[in-house]
């Protein structure tokens, strides 16, 4: 398919993998519906593929609005002829995921300080956690942050390898560097984080196992990394920080997508609202 040639060639790796698992999804649905072909469309077809995955797949709304979506794209690109009516999207069922609380960002806190840092991947362990919840970094932009970009001085880090190809600095604070500068004194080159027991790249499985022995050793129910970039990104919303500096903090294109990951409370809406309301 030349889309995916066209994705492969011009686009990130993310939005690639992307691509290749949507194609899957749309192939699998055409097949079974017999659909081999543009000219088989028909004002019904859209229907149809949305039936599929309802009844077929796990898929929230969201993801089949994404999915069919995708298709009408890949059809412009290609600037095919169809049947197909302009697409009706159904109504969003997403539930935006929550930051880390207080009372468990705490705990957390208190656990990773507690850790003996040079036991095992212990120090590896903290930095991860602490650079999550200063820098915002996504897991995969922290599993790729290199020893030779990170600037004690400034206490910045270039970050080159992102989810959208585009290359940011990030900044870290008082809870990540001691760590970093540990860190820094055992590995000369390479990626910051590191493997000690099996000497090897720290990877996803590692930052998987991170998170999983967190949520059992303090019996929380759900937590991610994810949950720590919008906690970082609530956090400084709270303290009065711009929608759009947080915007470049995540490495955002858009200030919608950023809004998703602010959790703003009716009492700071409240609080803003008598701070900001105009007296005519």
């Amino acid at each position: 398919m030349k889309y995916l040639d066209y994705s492969f060639r011009y686009k990130t790796d993310g939005t690639h993998k992307f691509n290749l698992s949507e194609s899957r999804a749309i192939l699998k649905a055409l097949d079974y519906l017999d659909l081999n072909d543009t000219d088989d469309f028909n004002e019904d077809t859209i229907d149809n593929l949305v039936d599929y995955f309802k009844t077929k797949t796990e898929k929230k709304n969201s993801k089949i609005n994404s999915t069919v979506s995708w298709l009408y794209r890949v059809l412009r690109f290609h600037d095919l002829v169809h049947l197909l009516p302009k697409q009706r999207k159904l109504y969003n069922d997403t539930v935006n995921f929550k930051p880390v609380y207080e009372e468990e960002r705490k705990r957390i806190l208190k656990y990773m300080y507690d850790l003996n840092s040079d036991v095992g991947n212990n120090l590896s362990y903290q930095l991860a956690i602490f650079l999550m919840l200063e820098t915002g970094v996504r897991s995969n932009e922290l599993l790729n942050i290199k020893i030779d970009n990170v600037n004690l001085v400034e206490q910045a880090i270039y970050l080159d390898k992102t989810k959208n190809g585009k290359p940011r600095t990030v900044y870290f604070n008082r809870l990540a560097e001691p760590y970093i500068k540990i860190m820094l004194k055992k590995r000369k080159r390479g990626y910051l984080l590191y493997n000690f027991l099996r000497d090897e790249r720290f990877n996803k499985r590692a930052l998987d196992y991170l998170i999983h022995k967190i949520k059992v050793d303090l019996s929380i129910q759900k937590l991610s990394c994810h949950m720590f970039r919008k906690t970082f990104a609530t956090e400084l919303s709270k303290n009065g920080c711009p929608v759009t500096t947080i915007m470049k903090l995540l490495g955002h294109t858009t200030i919608e997508m950023t809004m998703v990951y602010l959790e703003i409370n009716d009492d700071k809406i409240s609080k803003d609202y008598k701070k900001y309301v105009p007296y005519f």
